[in-house]
């Protein structure tokens, strides 16, 4: 069984669903001072680290999480959800006053969107050099996500582990990073083996405008995109994938010499229940796809990319269709199979 280390954020979720009625581009609006009751409450075990490995961990990897959380009742609250999903959480930590992350999710039953409101810590007070040094055991690859402060000494610490391993690097930057190490960070970006990033994300950490990678017409689209994934590979990235909702994913590498970039558009679904970990859903089907072909010498490296591409899509379509982000993660069996068909119609 491969082993995945998942570096990021445990947290405590509360789903509240309301029907907005204010409607501005791009914000769910909310009247000050109003009582709005929701239509509907839910609490799940969420966080970057935790929904990779749930994801990895239904796809028959063994997923070691490395977060912290508190003492208090929803610490212990969510090493136990975190217990519940067959993830491993020998290296976890309970530490410190400062409470454990707690986020509520407000979603908008009209426009089926969402916005979280997010407090306490799971990253920033773990002791990272700890459980590197703790952890005795093979690993095939290590998840890096959710980063605050500490951020690029905690890049540092995994990129050297990695290689101490000999283990694969895959990461996500957060936006904290992105918003305040930009520079940093795209400088490290050579160090890791995979870099998921969202549009919105991958425009921002290179100074940009989401706007300008945006068009009806799909053959320009598929120029300016080109040219975004052109300027990461400036910065010697090996493999980049960059996800935007509805409208598909891309994932490009340098092979033999030469750019490939492929494209897969998304699933349409029709009644969507809640988008948040749809994601972390994609990196996960993502990379269980591409682990598992790692080993696959007969198949091309493209067709390991492109078949990656699809897992992450299909994992990420079939999570949205229900309430929390790590319920509806796919088995093996039904990615494998979800995998095929979207490989027939592209």
């Amino acid at each position: 069984m491969k082993k995945v280390i998942c570096v990021g954020s445990a947290t405590r979720d509360i789903f509240l669903g309301v029907s907005i009625e204010d409607k501005q581009p791009e914000k769910i609006c909310l009247e000050a001072g109003a009582k709005i009751y929701s239509q509907s409450y839910r609490e799940a075990i969420g966080g970057g680290a935790v929904n990779v490995g749930a994801g990895l961990s239904k796809l028959g990897y063994r997923a070691f999480v490395f977060a912290r959380t508190d003492k208090s009742i929803a610490g212990k609250w969510i090493q136990k959800q975190i217990g519940k999903l067959k993830l491993k959480k020998n290296y976890m930590q309970q530490t410190g006053k400062i409470p454990s992350e707690t986020s509520v999710v407000i979603s908008d039953a009209v426009e089926q969107d969402h916005t979280i409101i997010r407090s306490g810590d799971a990253v920033e007070n773990f002791d990272l050099v700890k459980a590197c040094e703790k952890f005795r055991e093979k690993v095939d690859w290590i998840y890096l996500s959710s980063q605050k402060k500490n951020n690029l000494e905690n890049m540092d610490i995994l990129i050297n582990f990695a290689q101490e391993k000999k283990a694969g690097l895959a990461f996500n930057p957060s936006s904290y990073q992105i918003e305040n190490n930009p520079e940093e960070v795209l400088t490290r970006l050579s160090e890791t083996d995979i870099v998921f990033m969202n549009l919105d994300e991958a425009t921002n950490l290179l100074g940009e405008q989401e706007e300008d990678y945006r068009s009806d017409d799909s053959t320009e689209r598929s120029g300016v995109m080109e040219k975004l994934f052109d300027k990461y590979f400036d910065f010697s990235v090996k493999t980049l994938v960059i996800t935007d909702g509805p409208n598909g994913a891309w994932v490009g590498a340098v092979i033999k010499g030469e750019t490939q970039i492929y494209y897969l558009s998304a699933e349409e679904i029709e009644n969507i229940a809640d988008t948040t970990g749809a994601g972390d859903a994609f990196v996960s089907g993502f990379l269980a796809s591409f682990i598992k072909d790692e080993d696959e010498l007969e198949m091309s490296r493209e067709m390991k990319l492109q078949r990656a591409l699809a897992g992450g899509l299909v994992n990420s379509s079939n999570v949205i269709k229900e309430t929390g982000a790590t319920n509806g993660l796919l088995k093996p069996s039904t990615l494998r199979r979800k995998i095929k068909k979207m490989m027939r119609g592209k």
